[in-house]
């Protein structure tokens, strides 16, 4: 990428280093740029970070870097390693795959909650998004796999106990809504570095957790305003979610432990 003529740098900086103001990504002149012992450059339309030896070119540094190349005349700007590209996509796909298993707890808690209090239609379908959650936790394993990683096992925080129906869903909502601004984040992070089978995982399981909070925070709608009335036509209802087991013992065609010590 062309990006400023070698004759704009000089040979004096060639080997000599600026670092761009954070507070300024796009400085319009010299007076923006925290220089190091050098004299302040510019070049137009491009970002300075730092300027290299052109053997340096390739090191991988993670900041852009541009590199005064003389013999053709021009800066290049060097990238981060595949590999390095490749370790920050792993670090964000763990980061959400660590919400997922503590959402997946937090929801299963509510579930057994609900359920004991015998708002049976809440319980079922809360059940049903924590079992929303196990398939995202999945699907950012898989491909946390597939980069080469190893996908966490920790919950990234602890679940709240002892929640009753009038504070459960806002605080679902709450959480959902979180989560959707953390992977959008995170969706540009791997967007950034090249990863567009993860940005596609990113986008499909923002659009469950929309739904999702949709649900919660129309839940909590409708408990703020209407409170135990809104509650008392939820009490007694069936808590069957419908769903058949498809687990180990299931696909064996088992009905209990056969050939077990």
């Amino acid at each position: 990428m062309e990006v400023g003529r070698s004759d704009q740098i000089g040979s004096e900086a060639e080997n000599k280093k600026l670092v761009m103001s954070d507070s300024n990504p796009n400085p319009p002149n010299s007076s923006h740029l925290k220089m190091e012992n050098v004299t302040p450059i510019i070049i137009d339309g491009g970002l300075i970070r730092s300027v290299v030896r052109p053997q340096n070119e390739k090191c991988g540094d993670s900041n852009l870097i541009l590199t005064a190349v003389k013999q053709e005349g021009r800066c290049v700007m060097a990238q981060t390693t595949k590999e390095q590209r490749r370790e920050k996509v792993i670090a964000v796909l763990n980061k959400a795959r660590g919400m997922e298993l503590n959402a997946i707890i937090q929801y299963m808690n509510q579930h057994y909650n609900l359920d004991d209090s015998d708002y049976g239609d809440m319980a079922a379908k809360v059940k049903l998004i924590a079992i929303d959650e196990m398939r995202h936790a999945e699907m950012f394993a898989e491909r946390i796999k597939e980069l080469g990683g190893e996908p966490t096992a920790e919950p990234s925080g602890k679940p709240e106990k002892g929640q009753n129906a009038k504070t459960i869903f806002s605080f679902d909502a709450k959480l959902e809504d979180d989560t959707i601004d953390a992977y959008n984040q995170f969706l540009l992070v791997c967007r950034d570095n090249g990863d567009s089978t993860s940005v596609k995982t990113f986008e499909a399981i923002i659009d469950e957790e929309q739904i999702h909070f949709n649900y919660f925070d129309n839940v909590h709608e409708h408990i703020k305003k209407l409170g135990d009335t809104y509650l008392a036509q939820i009490a007694g209802t069936p808590s069957i979610t419908g769903l058949q087991t498809q687990g180990f013992v299931a696909r064996q065609g088992s009905t209990g432990t056969q050939g077990g010590a």
